[in-house]
């Protein structure tokens, strides 16, 4: 009987068995941190967790989906891609909190799927265009990144951060001329402070997202101490309380914590801490784990973007380089802002850490991007092996004509 075909997964073995660890460990401190928000939904956290099972056994099946998806398929679907995150920007903006879609009966975050798509958009505009003038520069790069920036920022200004650092990295590590990087860096700020000069003149009266004001909000609580609480409706007096509480836990999270924690499930800030399941699940996972746990986190994410750095090392054209450092840095960035902010270093974002924290659209949607990288990776693999077996196939050939050659010289000597 014929053998049965057997499917191999190429790709960075370490980057597979990366992703295998954090949802490992999403499940481990999901368990034992979601027993305050088990209470308070009537469920228990064995229920929660398996939501987040299922969040992660879609993911992973999407994961494999994008990674058998063609090199060149990622170039032409950056488009589309971009377009779709724009719509449904747009289409969030008219809800609620600003932040999420209602499609089907799931709750989408389109600012996650934004940042992939500019990854892969920029990635992909700069491999086609030389960008030798300033228009071209600012009707392909400016103008589409910027607005996706201006419908982030209506909902999420901690995700726009992230979008425009990974897009100022991508840009000055192509060929841009550095000129148009500093125009676009002047425009940024330029328009940041008349953002920030207007919120500040009118006293948070002119707002065109609830999310701005909350930031802004967070930003002044987090680097003075100076309250204006006779001016404060209850709402924000109550937001504000909140925001302090739940801070001061995360920090005394980590206190307690320590060098090796109090034991897994042993944590005793779970029961206090409203968002220790996604907000602030590095600081629970200090106190269970203690300062080993988190030099162990911080030391897969660094090996994570080690990793994306040898694969773009052996990428040869700028689409697949971008792409892979982009994707990277995005997954990067926002564990260690994650972090800043579970410290104190930073005021409150509302950025998960990435495949750990609770959440189902980021797991999925991080999860694809993990997919593009090992597709890439994918596709240098089979690359290497055709040109060895071309190469091997040339060398074969040389040595059959030289034979014919020895044997001709031979017969007529």
């Amino acid at each position: 009987m014929p053998s049965s075909p057997k499917i191999q997964l190429r790709g960075d073995r370490i980057l597979w068995l990366l992703v295998i660890a954090f949802a490992m460990i999403s499940i481990l401190i999901l368990y034992s941190s979601t027993i305050a928000l088990a209470l308070r939904n009537e469920t228990t956290p064995f229920e929660i967790t398996m939501k987040q099972l299922i969040s992660f056994a879609v993911g992973f099946a999407l994961m494999i989906v994008c990674y058998c998806i063609p090199l060149r398929w990622w170039r032409k679907m950056a488009y589309m891609m971009l377009i779709l995150s724009a719509i449904l920007l747009l289409l969030a903006f008219f809800t609620k909190d600003h932040r999420h879609l209602a499609i089907g009966g799931l709750s989408i975050q389109p600012s996650e799927m934004a940042k992939i798509s500019i990854v892969l958009y920029l990635g992909r505009i700069i491999e086609i265009s030389k960008m030798e003038t300033f228009k071209e520069y600012a009707l392909k790069i400016l103008l589409p990144v910027g607005t996706i920036c201006c419908l982030t920022f209506l909902g999420s200004v901690s995700a726009t951060i992230i979008i425009l650092t990974v897009s100022f990295f991508i840009l000055c590590c192509s060929k841009i001329k550095w000129k148009y990087i500093l125009i676009t860096i002047l425009m940024v700020l330029m328009m940041g402070g008349i953002a920030l000069g207007t919120f500040i003149l009118t006293k948070g009266k002119v707002s065109l997202s609830p999310r701005i004001e909350t930031f802004m909000n967070r930003i002044e609580r987090h680097f003075t101490n100076e309250e204006d609480e006779a001016n404060m409706t209850e709402e924000e007096r109550r937001d504000k309380e909140a925001k302090e509480e739940q801070a001061m836990h995360a920090i005394q999270a980590i206190q307690i914590g320590r060098i090796s924690g109090v034991g897994p499930g042993n944590g005793l800030k779970k029961y206090i801490l409203p968002n220790a399941y996604d907000d602030y699940v590095f600081a629970s996972i200090v106190e269970e784990y203690g300062l080993l746990g988190s030099i162990v986190i911080m030391l897969l994410y660094i090996t994570f973007f080690y990793r994306c750095l040898i694969i773009a090392q052996a990428c040869r054209k700028i689409f697949p380089i971008v792409t892979v450092l982009g994707l990277g840095l995005l997954i990067v960035l926002q564990a260690f802002l994650h972090i800043y902010v579970n410290t104190g270093i930073f005021p409150v974002t509302g950025q998960t850490l990435p495949l750990i924290s609770n959440g189902g659209t980021s797991i999925v949607i991080l999860s694809c991007a993990v997919g593009v990288i090992l597709s890439i990776n994918r596709t240098i693999e089979l690359t290497v092996e055709k040109e060895k077996i071309i190469a091997s196939q040339v060398e074969e050939q040389r040595q059959q004509e030289e034979e014919r050659i020895r044997k001709v010289v031979k017969t007529l000597n």
